[in-house]
């Protein structure tokens, strides 16, 4: 390089062919051209290019940070908790739970209390591991917790499956016992992350079995119990002893846990029981707790198990007992447990009425008392305002006096499924209204009416055998009408008003009101074919009384702490209700429930079952027959008024004939209505007359003319036109026809006269016997051959065909000698 010169900044290396770089071109030198040289797409391409991968780089980057914020966070929050949080001690728990539980009714008046320990031990004994029948420790594990003796506080799966499918609460059995052990019931990420904390802690610091053993004698099985020592006597017998249970009890007591006040044979049915002691029974095997050999071979315990009056320890009656379930099943639904308000100390209070209740419970005892040994009954009535149950009667009476030890079976009739007969047909004729069909609408009546293959019989009858309204066919209780209606209207229509109206969609896990097997609805729910609970038909009845809003029924208002005096509210949605019909329109949704109010206001009376005072009252009777016999197995009456809403079911524990004291068969109008109306009377006795709001009538609100009547009236019309156009026939051809008496003479046709023709009877009422009366032949024929209009005088006048030949005499006439000749 010459002196002077500077040496270049910038080395430039050889350009390869096969990547060279392009060169920079000024604006100003030759060969530019703006806006057409590719060279400037090249270099904005490499521009958003970069640009993306920065962006790019960014998120990148917070993803980094926030993955280690997700993690590190939990992680110092586990850990933070671990340390924290302390494992509660069973024995602690249980010593704890000696708080007095009352249930009180509406007005705060003590109906019950509820003592867990006795001064036998009461309701629970704590059960030390060792002395756990295994068969039943691996029975709840199968049912419970599959992964319990590997997992490390809780199961993963478990959790992700309950999260996906909604089914399953995700909890293990050792989450299950902190969760007890701690009543933290509230459905927060913080208590389930709280509960995942403490389900590892104890697992590392306490063996399986001591996890095991603090969980089995905290839970509760049902029946008031903690523990399994108090569950086995609960269910079993006092007498039963833990060591002694079986496979199959150890498989209906695993059952119970994870709904016990549902799952109980005595709230549900044997059926139902016997349902989750299958899926018991199942888990076992797929534990290999037992053989699929030895699972063919077990039975369902229904010999060992025992009615609860025959094992209770709280000393409470049976009829008390059966009210108690009920409430106990609702609070432990809403996460109040027997084991939460022992532990705290709880007053409980209810819906229910003392007046009503008392009034119930006489009603059903002195109408049964001189009835047949086996009859039963059941009674609920429903507030409309508020869906509070005011009076539960499910059995356990002794109608023939003495101590209330119950009926002998356990059973809770008043929810236990039975058929509803005609209770059921208001639902029918609210599917209609939904429709626009009115009470004023007409229907099939026959005495037997074939609709799919079924013939369906009256037992009741309209006046027409015909034709028959909504209303007459409600009133006398008529089922063709009904079968036609359901025809009419759709199964599917029928089942969708009994649910709005209250009955549930469900009971237990399968679907009310379709057929085996499948999801169809037969005719036969018109007249009640499908099952139903008493207390459902109370409360769908109270949705009709409370001008169509929907109120759930339910038994507990609140729930007041002992220790800090603080009232939790419950069932606040179940008291304000819904529009049950017609959620969009409520003016509609009033107006359906009026005109269905309408339809069976007459049905008391017609029953000879009207309230005192003249009180305005909606109700319906049902009766459900004996297989294909005359007799019948139940009976029901269902009504209401603003105020009330009453069910009362009479039955049999076995399906069965039921006839009464006198040998009459059983029918809603006599056994369940003399019931229902003294319920009635007494409760309302100081209540006001209330009337129910007028009705504007929806669709044919009023009945006109009957199918058959406008039917006759069509076809009179039609008869009168075609005679009529006969008439006009005859007369075109009388007057076309040529007159033989006319020449082309002078007509010797004697002139008019002033004078009147002369009397054709000639003072004689009887016809001429020797030819055609007297009269003007040529000119107005129809005067001596009849009248021409083929109608009679006589009694049957206007009915044209055999007594009448069309002359305007009778052909049956005695007095008719002579045989009239028709015009030629």
């Amino acid at each position: 390089m010459p002196p002077g010169d500077e040496a270049p900044t910038t080395v430039l290396r050889e350009r390869l062919i096969t990547h060279e770089e392009p060169l920079t071109t000024s604006a100003h030198s030759p060969g530019f051209d703006d806006g057409d040289d590719p060279d400037d797409e090249v270099d904005e391409l490499a521009a958003k290019k970069a640009r993306k991968k920065k962006v790019w780089r960014r998120i990148r980057r917070t993803g980094y940070v926030a993955a280690a914020l997700a993690f590190l966070a939990p992680a110092t929050a586990f850990a933070v908790g671990y340390f924290m949080w302390d494992v509660p001690d069973p024995q602690e728990i249980l010593s704890g739970r000696d708080k007095t539980v009352i249930i009180q009714s509406e007005d705060e008046r003590e109906l019950m209390r509820y003592t867990p320990q006795a001064e036998d031990g009461g309701d629970f004994q704590f059960v030390p591991a060792e002395e756990i029948p295994e068969v039943l420790k691996q029975a709840i594990i199968s049912v419970e917790d599959q992964s319990f003796e590997r997992n490390s506080g809780f199961d993963p799966v478990g959790i992700a499956r309950a999260a996906i499918t909604g089914y399953g609460g995700g909890s293990g059995l050792t989450q299950q016992y902190i969760k007890q052990a701690t009543q933290e019931m509230d459905s927060t990420y913080t208590r389930k992350f709280k509960e995942l904390v403490l389900s590892v802690k104890i697992t590392q610091e306490f063996s399986k079995d001591k996890i095991f053993e603090s969980y089995i004698n905290i839970i509760t099985f049902g029946r008031g119990t903690t523990g399994p020592s108090s569950a086995m006597q609960a269910y079993f017998g006092r007498d039963a002893k833990l060591e002694d249970i079986t496979p199959s009890q150890a498989a209906f007591l695993a059952g119970m846990i994870q709904l016990p006040y549902s799952h109980d044979p005595a709230r549900s049915s044997h059926e139902h029981a016997e349902t989750r002691w299958q899926h018991a029974v199942n888990k076992m095997v797929e534990t290999n707790t037992i053989t699929a050999a030895e699972a063919e071979t077990m039975e369902y315990p229904i010999d060992t198990l025992k009615d609860p009056e025959e094992t209770r320890a709280s000393g409470v009656s049976a009829t008390e007992y059966l009210l108690r379930e009920q409430i106990m099943r609702e609070l432990d639904a809403n996460g109040y447990g027997m084991d939460v308000l022992q532990e705290r100390g709880a007053t409980v209070r209810t819906t229910i009425d003392p007046a009503a209740q008392q009034a119930a419970r006489e009603a059903v005892e002195q109408r049964l008392a001189t009835e047949p040994a086996h009859f039963r009954s059941s009674l609920v009535a429903v507030d409309p305002q508020t869906g509070g149950v005011i009076a539960y009667i499910g059995g356990g009476l002794n109608p023939t006096g003495g101590e209330d030890t119950g009926w002998g079976t356990g059973i809770d009739y008043a929810t236990s499924l039975q058929q509803p007969g005609s209770s059921f047909k208001p639902f029918v004729t609210l599917a209609g209204l939904m429709q626009g069909k009115g009470l004023g609408e007409w229907y099939e009546s026959p005495d037997v009416i074939e609709r799919e293959g079924t013939s369906f019989r009256n037992s009741s009858k309209c006046a027409s055998t015909t034709w028959c309204t909504v209303r007459e066919a409600t009133e006398v209780s008529a089922n063709t009408p009904f079968i036609d209606m359901a025809n009419q209207f759709g199964t599917k229509r029928v089942r969708e008003a009994a649910v709005f109206s209250g009955i549930p969609d469900e009971i237990n896990g399968a679907e009310t009101m379709v057929e085996p097997g499948s999801q169809a609805t037969a005719l036969g729910i018109a007249l009640g074919q499908y099952q139903v609970r008493t207390i459902d038909m109370a409360a769908a009845y109270a949705t009709f009384a409370a001008d169509g809003t929907k109120r759930d029924p339910h038994f507990v208002s609140s729930v007041i702490w002992e220790d800090t005096g603080e009232e939790v509210l419950l069932n606040e949605e179940a008291t304000a209700g819904v529009p049950a019909f017609d959620q969009q329109d409520t003016e509609h949704n009033r107006q359906l429930a009026r005109n269905l109010t309408e339809s069976l206001l007459p049905v008391a009376a017609a029953s000879q079952q009207s309230l005192a005072d003249g009180r305005p009252v909606a109700s319906k009777t049902g009766t459900h027959q004996f297989g294909n016999t005359d007799g019948n197995a139940k009976a029901w009456m269902v009504g209401y008024t603003p105020q009330i809403s009453t069910a009362v079911w009479v039955g049999s524990d076995q399906e069965q004939e039921m006839r009464d004291a006198a040998g009459n068969p059983l029918y809603g109008r006599t056994v369940p209505s003399d019931i229902w109306r003294a319920f009635m009377d007494a409760y309302l006795a100081d209540k006001p007359v209330e009337d129910f709001p007028q009705a504007v009538g929806i669709g044919t609100h009023q009945a006109g003319p009957s199918p058959e009547e406008i039917e006759a009236s069509r076809q009179a019309e039609e008869e009168a036109e075609r005679r009529r156009q006969e008439e006009e026939e005859n007369r075109e051809r009388e007057s076309d026809a040529p007159d033989p008496s006319h020449t082309d003479e002078e007509s010797t046709e004697p002139e008019d006269t002033d004078q009147p023709d002369p009397d054709p009877s000639d003072g004689n009422d009887q016809p001429d016997p020797g030819g055609p009366p007297p009269g003007d032949c040529e000119e107005r024929p129809w005067e001596c051959h009849g009248q021409g209009d083929g109608w009679g005088d006589g009694p049957d006048r206007g009915s044209r065909g055999q007594v009448l030949n069309g002359f305007g005499w009778r052909s049956d006439d005695p007095q008719l000698t002579t045989t009239p000749q028709p015009i030629s």
